[in-house]
This record gives structure tokens, sequence and C-alpha cells, in this order.
């Protein structure tokens, strides 16, 4: 099991929980359910999203930052950008410094 307390403040996680944040989203939340067995230490950790007009969406992961960038992945990735029309994607494993992007 990972350390969730590190991950919540990871820098990755933060900018990806903003980014959530910049889809418009009214609430996001980052919760954990505990597995039928608590011996076997199994945490499903959850991202849920909730807009103004009572939509949500909810991503699912091992650890709280897989949940929050599958979340990531479903909302913006595939998408456009409302203020540029330009397409959006999500890539959480691209470094800044790669000499591919432009």
């Amino acid at each position: 099991m990972t350390d969730a307390a590190a991950e919540l403040h990871d820098p990755r996680f933060v900018a990806a929980y903003k980014l959530i944040g910049r889809t418009g989203a009214r609430t996001v939340q980052v919760r954990y359910s505990e597995g039928d067995d608590p011996a076997e230490d199994k945490l499903v950790w959850m991202a849920v999203v909730e807009y103004a007009d009572g939509v949500w969406d909810v991503a699912a992961g091992r650890d709280p930052l897989q949940a929050i960038f599958r979340m990531c992945d479903t909302l913006v990735d595939g998408g456009m950008c409302a203020a540029c029309g330009r397409p959006t994607g999500f890539d959480p494993v691209t470094p800044l410094d790669d000499p591919n992007l432009p």
C-alpha cells in the first residue's frame, strides 16, 4: 500500500486536482473504500466530481494519484478547450522537458 498522505501532497496530485476544478467542477472529492477483508489491506481510492447542474462522475484507482489521474483522463483527454477551441489531452507521464513537445 502506498503512503496516501504523501500522495495527497504530491505536486502532480495538486496540479491534477486544480485541473479538474478548471473543467467547471463544483466539487471534487477524493475518498477511499476498504475491502471486505481488512486483513488483505486492499483499499479502492475514488475521485468524485460534481457539476452545478447535478451531473457527477467517479474514477477509481489503487491509490489517490491513480484515481485523480484517471478522472483527469476521463474529463480532459479528447475534449475541446473552451477558450481557444483546440483539442485537450492529459498525459500524466510526459515530463515538461520532453524534446518532442512543441
